[in-house]
């Protein structure tokens, strides 16, 4: 018989295809991720001393809308009002002094929450996780960035004081369409210094963080859980003692 019509050597042969395919795909997987991790490494000790003038995000909206957007306005921490830094880490990553770029409570809690809306609905990202979404990777929310999120959050720590990557967060975090960085926000909804803002407009600017293409500080009282994310950072601007649980619950209980 003619070996090159034998279903049986056909058969075998399958497997062995198959397990190929499936190396040459784990090589180009591990390849991958040798050049992610490495380029990563790269752009964080480029980071402690430099702040880009473009980035991953801001082109991103670029190709989107068409429009240059706003110059970026970069400012130092103490050109920031503390009680903003404060309220910031409060409401966004609780525990900012103690992770090493990501936070297993918060997406333990994530994916407990997910799971219950059978979508994406709560990412738990860290203020690391934000920043390395803001200037190296892309907003839609899948699995795959977020996997690429934490490895990238977890070098950035690693390479980047505490201190750099707060500065680094509210300089490029988005605050309106083509609007990165507290600087520039401050200017486009309030012709404003940082500094020069009372806590309703620095509330104000703090509330749209989650939705700023949607909704401005004129806007967010639409949003229940927006609206809600404002007078908990009214509140904690004024220096009450919110405790953790609760901040959790008002900025949460709607979604």
């Amino acid at each position: 018989m003619d070996g090159r019509h034998d279903p049986d050597r056909s058969c075998a042969a399958r497997p062995r295809r198959l397990g190929r395919v499936l190396m040459a795909a784990g090589i180009a997987l591990a390849g991958f991720q040798l050049l992610y991790l490495a380029g990563v490494a790269i752009a964080a000790v480029r980071l402690r001393e430099h702040n880009p003038a473009d980035f991953s995000l801001a082109m991103i909206r670029r190709r989107q809308t068409g429009h240059p957007g706003e110059p970026l306005r970069h400012v130092t921490l103490d050109q920031i009002p503390m009680r903003l830094l404060h309220t910031l880490i409060l409401i966004e990553d609780p525990r900012f002094a103690d992770h090493r770029g990501f936070d297993t409570q918060s997406i333990r809690y994530a994916i407990e929450l997910n799971s219950r809306h059978g979508r994406i609905v709560y990412g738990g990202s860290t203020i690391t996780q934000q920043l390395a979404r803001t200037i190296l990777l892309f907003p839609r929310q899948l699995y795959v960035r977020k996997v690429l999120e934490v490895q990238a959050a977890i070098i950035l720590d690693a390479v980047l004081p505490k201190e750099r990557v707060l500065e680094l967060y509210v300089n490029y975090a988005e605050w309106g369409p083509g609007v990165h960085g507290i600087g520039a926000a401050a200017h486009y909804h309030y012709a404003a210094m940082p500094a020069e803002l009372d806590d309703v407009r620095l509330a104000g600017l703090i509330a749209i963080m989650p939705s700023p293409l949607r909704y401005c500080p004129e806007t967010f009282h639409e949003s229940p859980m927006l609206a809600a994310r404002h007078r908990l950072a009214l509140e904690l601007l004024d220096g009450v003692d919110v405790p953790q649980n609760r901040i959790r619950v008002d900025i949460r209980r709607t979604l």
